[in-house]
């Protein structure tokens, strides 16, 4: 809920997915996730803009990509928990 709110708060609507590992317990149709992925989660955002350098228009100080989710992104990384690793999927 914390990380829906601070995208909220930047003006982005996201869901979280959050993955488990297997276990015998599961369905035999789940994806056979590693132990890792307990520690993955994923950040669903819609489609962002991406902005390209350009010779026509870009100064020699611009990056060669930047895209208007670049806060959301900085954001949520920074705060996620620690020993946790944040996938972004904008769709």
């Amino acid at each position: 809920a914390y990380f829906v709110a601070l995208a909220a708060a930047l003006g982005f609507t996201i869901t979280i997915t959050e993955f488990s590992p297997f276990t015998v317990d599961m369905p035999c149709d789940e994806p056979l996730l590693e132990p890792e992925w307990a520690f993955i989660w994923q950040v669903n955002a819609p489609q962002i803009t991406t902005f390209y350098f350009s010779v026509e228009e870009s100064s020699v100080d611009d990056p060669l990509e930047t895209y208007d989710a670049g806060e959301l992104v900085c954001r949520i990384t920074q705060d996620a928990p620690a020993g946790t690793l944040v996938l972004f999927v904008f769709c």
